[in-house]
């Protein structure tokens, strides 16, 4: 599960530890948030 946080008035997501390993993201990934036709987020690696 994703969950939103707060700090300091800025937001931000928490990924599954499991879901980061099985995409081979580390630290400083940075990822792109975006809409889909459906409206859903998607997230898009870009560095």
């Amino acid at each position: 599960m994703v969950k939103i946080q707060e700090s300091k008035g800025k937001y931000f997501i928490t990924l599954p530890k499991n879901l980061v390993r099985l995409k081979k993201y580390s630290k400083g990934t940075e990822l792109q948030p975006m809409f889909n036709e459906k409206g859903n987020i998607e997230l898009i690696k870009i560095r």
